[in-house]
């Protein structure tokens, strides 16, 4: 590697909500995060104008409003068996600090149990969620959206994607898209403990969706803790390339599917 980088956010967010009808909930989060980018290059590591700025250590702050609006008919808050999720929102920062960009996003989580067809208490979810970054005056390098982790792209270490090992400034990535499909098993359900198996597709691009396509499989253990969902993930990557950050196990706590 030709530097080593190190990225270190405090903050906080605070948010409120309403149900305004039936399922449906409208609220608004803020956050104030302060981010310290450390940047520290090989010793042979030559600077080359023509190739471009290179990293510099920097230190800035975000503050950011997102109104949201979600819709939520499951029939359990940990474990849907049945049902719909969905919500859009538009993180705006730019509300002092300095960063300043409009982040929408959109998901839909879908859950359908097949007991009435098998008699068995397995569990069909399936999630799609996008995101776009848009520029509204300065996006730091900690704004770029990131592609892998448990939350988007299993197999694969977060914020695996971009990756970039050269040194030198590149264009942040705007757009992401990622998909999931699981079925979930039950192994102790006194303990409120399950199992299941997964497949992860995601893509991220700096002006398009598709710069980067992966994949990923596996099975996890999940179990709704005193300190609340905590999932073992046991993947691996489907489609990997040379010097792709893979994972293998992945530990969650404080989310679900």
């Amino acid at each position: 590697d030709t530097y080593d980088s190190t990225i270190d956010t405090k903050g906080f967010s605070v948010a409120l909500g309403k149900e305004v009808m039936r399922n449906l909930y409208a609220g608004a989060r803020y956050r104030l995060d302060f981010v310290s980018e450390d940047y520290e290059y090989d010793s042979n590591f030559v600077y080359n104008p023509a190739l471009g700025e290179k990293y510099e250590s920097q230190d800035y702050t975000s503050s950011s409003i997102t109104p949201y609006l979600n819709y939520d008919n499951t029939d359990d808050y940990y474990f849907p068996r049945e049902g719909y999720r969905a919500g859009v929102s538009a993180e705006y920062a730019g509300i002092g600090g300095d960063s300043k960009y409009v982040k929408p996003s959109a998901y839909l989580k879908y859950f359908y149990s097949l007991e009435d067809l098998t008699e068995l208490d397995w569990v069909l979810r399936l999630k799609t969620q996008m995101k776009t970054l848009i520029d509204n005056g300065q996006i730091n390098q900690g704004d770029s959206l990131y592609l892998g982790g448990p939350k988007t792209l299993r197999g694969y270490k977060s914020y695996a994607f971009p990756a970039n090992e050269t040194g030198y400034k590149t264009d942040p990535y705007k757009n992401l898209w990622a998909n999931s499909a699981e079925m979930s098993f039950p192994l102790i359900p006194s303990a409120k403990m399950r199992w299941g198996l997964f497949y992860d597709y995601g893509m991220i691009g700096q002006d398009t969706f598709n710069d980067i396509e992966r994949s990923g499989a596996g099975a996890l253990l999940e179990w709704i803790s005193p300190m609340g969902p905590l999932q073992l993930i046991f993947s691996r990557a489907l489609d990997d390339e040379p010097g792709d950050d893979t994972s293998s196990f992945e530990f969650s706590l404080g989310a679900s599917f």
